[in-house]
């Protein structure tokens, strides 16, 4: 029941990535970062129909995760880019690549585990050792999400705003 349902849940993911994909490449403006948006959306969905075709142990669900994740990555550099002004961008452009070399290394340690010389014990500490970088990538990505919402202005973001008195309201 559980598979029935995750099996569900990346095909619907998919359609709906899919049909994003399909409608930001369709939109009347022209913008790089609209079609690295819609190339992130349809990384998205590549990842989502190869995890419900082969479930999430794949190797080839592990290289859509991956290319989902540096997708998404680009985006986020394609507006750190449009910001103006920012004054950190050579330590922001250290964390982006330190990322990338994470994916690159998680990439080639699943392919080793994946065409591996058959040691359980080596396989096992490879595995281990793609969760680690997956892990790493998450937390950076996180860190660079947070980056992207202190630049962004405060009246184009949802926050806490004082309602004249001295308490604060959060407003969407």
């Amino acid at each position: 029941m559980i598979g029935l349902i995750a099996y569900l849940g990346h095909a619907l993911a998919a359609l709906l990535f899919g049909i994003l994909a399909v409608t930001e490449m369709r939109a009347g403006r022209h913008d790089r970062a609209r079609y690295i948006l819609a190339a992130a959306c349809a990384a998205t969905s590549l990842w989502a129909v190869t995890s419900a075709a082969w479930g999430p142990g794949d190797l080839m669900t592990g290289h859509a995760e991956t290319l989902r994740n540096v997708a998404w990555l680009g985006f986020m550099y394609a507006l750190l880019r449009r910001a103006e002004g920012t004054r950190r961008m050579l330590s922001l452009r250290a964390v982006y690549a330190a990322l990338l070399l994470a994916a690159a290394v998680q990439t080639g340690i699943g392919v080793s585990v994946y065409y591996g010389s058959g040691d359980a014990g080596l396989s096992v500490l490879l595995m281990q050792a793609t969760f680690v970088m997956r892990m790493m990538f998450a937390i950076g990505a996180l860190l660079l999400v947070h980056n992207l919402y202190v630049a962004a202005a405060s009246g184009a973001r949802p926050g806490w705003v004082a309602d004249g008195g001295t308490r604060r309201v959060f407003c969407l």
